[in-house]
This record gives structure tokens, sequence and C-alpha cells, in this order.
């Protein structure tokens, strides 16, 4: 599942991006939806657990090799990292 925020679509976009999907897709009426502030939170504790995820699987692996790349296209920086063992 791909998360909202990694695509482009703002915070206080979600709960209405939401609210449409079950509306007009899944036919559930729904009465409150999370906030903006909450799913910026959300995202920053996702953050923090990927990155927890990804030192474990560094630090479980021998003679491990972390790849970096980086580039910028129409002024939005993109960064990728790979772990290989």
């Amino acid at each position: 599942m791909t998360s909202c925020l990694p695509q482009n679509v703002g915070a206080k976009h979600v709960s209405h991006l939401i609210r449409s999907v079950l509306e007009n897709i899944a036919g559930v009426d729904v009465d409150r939806l999370p906030k903006e502030s909450l799913v910026k939170l959300m995202a920053v504790e996702a953050d923090i657990a990927s990155k927890k995820q990804v030192a474990k699987a560094i630090l479980d692996t021998s003679n491990a090799t972390l790849h970096m790349d980086a580039t910028t296209k129409k002024q939005r920086h993109f960064y990728s990292l790979k772990n290989s063992p």
C-alpha cells in the first residue's frame, strides 16, 4: 500500500481524498476523518520507523555496502539508498 504523502498529496488534502474514495468508490459514508495535524504526525512516525528498520537491516548484515544516489529534476531533489549484502 502506498501512502498519500510520498505521492505528493498534501497533508491538508489527505482527509478529503480518503472521504472521496470511501464515498465514491466504496459507497461508505464517513463522519470523522484525521485532521491535518494527525496526518503530519503519522508521517513523522512512519519516517522514524522506516529509518529504524533500515538501521536494523544494515546492522544485522555482515559485510554490507550502502549505495547512495541523488539527483535534481525540475528543482526537486530525489535521494535514494540501497543496502546490498
